[in-house]
């Protein structure tokens, strides 16, 4: 079983400099203590015009070309988010799993899978 954490960041400079230095390093240190392949992706093909869409389609490609296999988790974390607390590793118990904002509304920015049939 492989684990992946998975990060869109395609920023104009200083904004890239500074996910770099300060959410990337922060996630990078997670994923080696938690056993995850940490994955930067810049994004890719648009689509329904708006990049939110690759939080899903990237992954669906990852899955569709064999990158992950079943029982493989991912998380996804918008590039905006970062983890704060490494006292324990992100719970990937379900199939799918998201987070409600403290606004009590449906925040896709942060996600996690098991690949399954």
């Amino acid at each position: 079983m492989k684990k992946v954490l998975f990060v869109i960041a395609n920023y104009p400079e200083p904004k890239q400099s500074f996910f770099d230095e300060h959410y990337s390093s922060r996630n990078q240190i997670f994923a080696d203590m938690y056993g995850y392949d940490y994955i930067i992706s810049k994004g890719g093909k648009i689509i329904r015009n708006n990049p939110t869409w690759w939080k899903f389609s990237l992954v669906r490609d990852m899955i569709r070309t064999g990158e992950l296999l079943d029982g493989d988790k991912l998380v996804h974390l918008d590039a905006d988010m970062r983890i704060d607390k490494f006292d324990q590793d992100f719970p990937c118990n379900t199939s799918f799993s998201y987070a409600i904002d403290t606004g009590n509304s449906h925040c896709m920015g942060c996600y996690s899978i098991t690949v399954n049939d």
